[in-house]
Parts: structure tokens; sequence; C-alpha cells
């Protein structure tokens, strides 16, 4: 457990950074967002993060859930009273795990175990320079890493397919779902579908879910998710509109990826360039061009035959889940 004085909490709020606090057994780190709202709980009174490995406390159901695997209680106070709202933000938690011989890094996963030994799983990725498990959350409680092997039950996706393991990635996080023929890779991917896959990923927390779209209702599936991309400045509409069912291009995926980093504090900032290896580089749209350099710096997204960054040109499912895995990765 670390204890931070509320002064030192409050100017680190207003710093407008993303902070990480190290302890023995992992790390926490706080978004903008997360940050600001735990310095504003402070009150008087300081701040307390804390990872501790919580076998001791499960109680039956919990425990016949967890069986052998690691678990652990991750709690930030403020005096005595849990910090339980992170005011939209999330928190990165990264926990020291060493595979096992048999295991593979694509296959841990994490776990939110709740008092009734059920679970919720959140997508993670493992560092193998670090030895960390990493996952972001949007609360805090008793986490488990548990280990699954995926079995596929697409019928439009074999080993030999270029996107086998991007679609393989993303669905073992449950970022993706499949539709009712399969996973459709050549199926274009729209703006909500994108929308609601940074929405599983970032794991907010729940907010009210209504948008100044005029298109997006109340009570469909990719309601919340627009809604807190919107309220995030991840996305923006066009005259009162958000189109969820257009096609989304590349240069949108790219603005969007990159609206989504800085979201966490992340990302270039300051004055930066890179020259661009594209033969249709001034087809960028001017609101795409410091995404498209950041993307293409970054690995994220590819040119496609003939040196071309296809600003315009649609991304299929397949592609985007590339871009997830590549995105995902490169963030660790």
């Amino acid at each position: 457990e670390i204890s931070i004085p509320s002064d030192a909490i409050k100017k680190l709020a207003d710093s407008d950074l993303s902070v990480e606090v190290k302890l023995p057994q992992g790390s926490v780190t706080f978004d903008k967002a997360a940050l600001a709202a735990v310095g504003a709980s402070a009150a008087n009174s300081p701040v307390s993060v804390r990872i501790e490995d919580a076998k001791a406390q499960l109680n039956a159901p919990q425990q016949s859930t967890v069986g052998s695997r690691p678990v652990y209680d991750i709690s930030v106070k403020s005096g005595n009273a849990y910090v339980t709202d992170f005011g939209g933000g999330a928190v990165t938690v990264s926990i020291p795990y060493t595979l096992k011989s048999a295991e593979k890094a694509s296959n841990l996963v994490i776990y939110y175990l709740k008092d009734d030994g059920s679970v919720e799983k959140i997508a993670c990725t493992y560092n193998a320079e670090t030895r960390c498990v990493v996952f972001r959350t949007a609360h805090l409680s008793k986490y488990y890493i548990g280990y699954e092997e995926w079995i596929n039950l697409y019928g439009d996706v074999r080993e030999t397919d270029w996107f086998y393991d991007a679609v393989r990635y993303v669905s073992e996080k449950e970022l993706f779902g499949g539709t009712d023929v399969g996973f459709e890779p050549a199926v274009p991917m729209t703006r909500a579908m994108l929308v609601t896959v940074l929405y599983r990923y970032a794991m907010p927390a729940r907010g009210a879910n209504t948008t100044d779209f005029t298109d997006v209702p109340l009570d469909l599936w990719y309601s919340d998710p627009i809604a807190w991309a919107a309220s995030s400045g991840i996305v923006t509409g066009s005259d009162g509109k958000f189109r969820p069912d257009a096609p989304i291009t590349r240069q949108e995926v790219a603005a969007i990826l990159f609206r989504f980093t800085q979201q966490f504090g992340e990302g270039p900032s300051g004055d930066w360039a890179i020259r661009l290896p594209y033969a249709d580089v001034a087809e960028i749209a001017s609101w795409a061009n410091e995404p498209a350099m950041w993307v293409t710096m970054k690995g994220i997204i590819t040119g496609r035959p003939g040196d071309l960054f296809a600003p315009a040109g649609t991304a299929t499912r397949a592609e985007v889940a590339t871009m997830l895995m590549r995105y995902i990765e490169a963030a660790k």
C-alpha cells in the first residue's frame, strides 16, 4: 500500500497528466479523468492505493471459481472511504505474472470476481519484457488471472487466412463478436462497431446514454458506446448526425484511435511530424493528417498496394481486427 498526501494528489490532478503508482505487487496508472476524480474526493485526507493478495479473503463461491489461480484485491481509498467513482475515467493495472511452461500469453485473461463467485471477463495483454498482465478498468475490486484456450467457431475464418491471428486476438479479449453467419471478415466495419469495440476495451463507468446526435436512439446496442465516445471527444458527427451504420474509412479509424489514446493522457504532444511514405498523402483530410502520421509511426495501419494509405477507403472487419491487435500490443 502507498499513501499519498491530499495536497500532492490535488497537484497531480491539476497537472493534466496520467500518473502511475508503483507497488511491490504491481502498478496502478490513473488517466487524467480518473486522477481528477480521485483528487476531488481527497478533501483533506490522504489517498491510499493498495494491491493485495486476496486468496485469504475469498468466500466459498469465490474460492470455487478461482481455484489455484492468483487473485488480487485492488483498491483506492480517501481516508477510510473507498473511491468507487473515477469520473468516467479509467485505471490501468499491471500485475506481475510468470507464464507456466505450457501457457501462451495470448490465452491469459483477467476476470472481475464478484461476491457470489460469478465473473466478468476483461480484456488484457501480457508484457513479455516486464512479465506483467496489463488490463484497464473503470472500477477496482477483486480480480484474478485466468487462462483460456480459444476455440474457433467461425466457419469463415481459417488458420491459413492472413487475419486469423487478429480474429483470434480480438475474440479472446471479447472485443469483437461474430454475426449470425460467422465473423464476416470481408464485411465493412461500421462507425458504431468500432466505437463499441473501443468501449469494451476501455471499460468506462456506465453513464448517461444520451447524445446530441439525431440518428442515435437511446435503446440500441451502440447507444452507450457512442454517448461515451462523444462525451470523451473521441468521435464527432456532422450536421448533428453520427451515421452509426456508415462504413468507417481508414482515416476515420486513424483519427478515432488517435483521440482514444489522447483521452488517456498518452500519445504525442507538442509540435511533431513524420514524412508519410504514401503516394496519395495529399488525399488525407487535414483533420486526419496527424492521426495518419501517428498510426503509421506506430505500425498500427500500414499502406495498401501501390504505396497507398487509401484514406477514404473503407476498412473491413478483418482489417480493423488487425489494427486493434497492433494498437493494443503497441500500447503495452
